[in-house]
């Protein structure tokens, strides 16, 4: 049907409502009918309280709440719903999406039914638990359709969502959910299609992509493992910038000549993975990191440039802190006089003509404090560079770099300092490299959607501090040396892709499913089942490869 046809008419109905779908109707309600661009309206006598439905079937928009302003009764809706449902409260992150399907429920008769196409990112989120616990525990959660490769992609709609079909009855919640997972587009949506997964998995799992496509080889690999990576060393953030564009300065900037001579002013820092070759993190990178937890010495004490001395303070002033317009910097230094404890002095493009009309000044120092840097927003800690550091989003399999030229890290990196024993280190870094790791953190990331409909890992700090990993003392003499071997030939490796580096992979492998204690029998199983789950994960989150692998088979040259 085409909704712009002008000869498409909606038919009158009786009780026909077009209006906010999570608000109560007005006593006095109107139906409307549509032509295009045109409307007719019918008074009718609306139920005074309650409207209950048979079914609701719709499409809700994804709009995190967090990040939208523009939805005006937000705050309202979560109060509402908090001071109704205190077992199942949410937070003000929650998407719109998870509100149209809570409601759609509530508006539901004793076994109405609601289908909807919707957003998963309520699968392994915080924000999404309350609904989760809501979906298992008070209704019939029947249907959960997994889309991967998509109609809206290949109709070239930019969807950045993770979608689902989710189908359920308002009733006592049934033991078994039936799921199904849409690889490609064109696949038939039918109920013989799929699996039975448990209610009470779900019910009790804090990621439901993890439980709706986990692997009994993950769980037996976990049951095996005595030790986390958090046990052996400390997991944290990458230094995070927050503003590249103040705080990274390249070599080859105009005020790097002026901050190199000031000792510790700047350290080597490396900006994102695409200034990264191979495994090891480069000592040569264009890029220094403005080190903001040296003391900047009478910061506070004037407002003009010229009054700092201190080459470090002039610069985090001139490039940060100063308005670049005349009329909101004059009134900053006013402000300065009487108020100095509200330096940096923020907010005085509201007043400004000027600035209303050609926009704000846009400082750094304003953006850096939205981004939670304030109060001390200038104070950044850098410790010691880390040992290791993990690419937390990428397209095909989990970066890990060993720092031995110790520099800092930024932006996408989870890092791991180095340890009291120096051995446990470069094992460490040679576990991360190994299938094994890489297939349990297959398990616990989190997979978010891309434009281009493949999916990315996301790998945060507590996925890596929780990693399962064997007792590292349990090493033999004989692993220990084979490990040396290998740490030697994985810091010479250029192209981590390379049929070599996967050659390495599987002798390490080898190493340490001996420690987990698989018989060598089985270990040869283990590894060809390794590879088979991690290739699957590839073509899982990786669209491009996907697609030629379902080309190539459909074409019958699977081979």
């Amino acid at each position: 049907m085409n909704a712009l046809d002008d000869s498409f008419y909606l038919h009158a109905f009786s009780h026909l409502q077009i209006g906010d779908a999570l608000e109560l109707p007005e006593p006095e309600a109107k139906s409307v009918q549509l032509r295009l661009l045109t409307e007719q309206r019918t008074q009718f006598a609306s139920p005074a309280e309650k409207v209950e439905f048979d079914i609701c079937v719709g499409n809700p928009p994804f709009i995190a709440l967090s990040q939208r302003s523009t939805v005006s009764n937000k705050e309202r809706l979560v109060k509402q719903w908090n001071e109704h449902h205190t077992q199942y409260a949410v937070t003000p992150t929650i998407d719109l999406s998870n509100f149209f399907i809570l409601h759609g429920i509530e508006r539901l008769k004793p076994n109405g039914v609601l289908a909807y196409i919707t957003s998963r990112n309520f699968f392994d989120t915080r924000y999404g638990d309350p609904i989760r616990r809501y979906l298992t525990e008070q209704v019939d959660l029947q249907n959960v359709i997994t889309l991967h490769d998509h109609p809206f992609t290949q109709l070239g709609i930019k969807v950045k969502a993770n979608t689902v079909i989710l189908s359920l009855v308002k009733r006592a919640p049934q033991p078994a959910v039936h799921f199904q997972h849409l690889t490609f587009w064109d696949e038939p949506l039918a109920s013989t299609n799929g699996t039975t997964i448990s209610r009470h998995s779900l019910q009790t799992s804090n990621n439901w992509t993890n439980a709706l496509f986990d692997d009994p080889l993950r769980a037996e690999l976990r049951a095996r493992m005595t030790h986390t990576i958090g046990e052996y060393a400390r997991v944290k953030m990458g230094v995070k910038s927050g503003c590249n564009s103040f705080f990274l300065i390249r070599a080859d900037a105009a005020a790097y000549k002026q901050l190199a001579a000031i000792p510790g002013a700047l350290v080597p820092a490396i900006k994102n993975s695409r200034e990264i070759r191979g495994f090891l993190l480069p000592k040569e990178t264009p890029y220094r990191f403005l080190n903001l937890s040296v003391q900047v010495s009478g910061l506070e004490q004037g407002l003009l440039g010229e009054k700092f001395k201190n080459p470090l303070a002039a610069y985090i002033f001139q490039a940060g802190i100063k308005y670049r317009c005349a009329k909101c910097q004059q009134r900053a230094e006013q402000q300065h006089e009487t108020h100095p404890e509200r330096f940096p002095h923020r907010g005085m493009c509201k007043d400004c003509e000027q600035c209303r009309q050609h926009g704000a000044c846009d400082r750094p120092v304003d953006r850096l404090s939205t981004q939670g840097h304030s109060p001390a927003w200038y104070t950044l800690s850098l410790g010691e560079p880390p040992l290791i550091a993990v690419q937390c989003i990428v397209d095909t399999e989990i970066g890990v770099f060993l720092n031995s030229e110790r520099v800092y890290v930024t932006d996408q990196f989870q890092v791991i300092d180095t340890p009291q024993n120096p051995e446990t280190g470069w094992v460490l870094f040679l576990y991360l490299q190994s299938r094994v790791s890489h297939f349990l953190l297959e398990g616990s990331g989190l997979h978010r959607a891309r434009y281009d409909g493949s999916f990315m890992l996301k790998i945060q700090v507590e996925h890596l501090r929780e990693l399962g990993c064997p007792d590292f003392g349990r090493l033999n003499a004989q692993q220990k040396k084979t490990l040396l071997k290998l740490l030697g030939k994985f810091s010479a490796v250029t192209n981590r892709k390379s049929v070599a580096v996967q050659n390495l992979r599987d002798e390490l492998d080898e190493v340490f499913l001996e420690v987990l204690e698989y018989p060598q029998a089985e270990r040869v199983q283990v590894q060809t089942a390794l590879r088979a789950a991690l290739e699957e994960s590839i073509r899982f989150r990786w669209v491009k490869t996907r697609t030629r692998l379902a080309e190539r088979e459909r074409n019958g040259n699977g081979d």
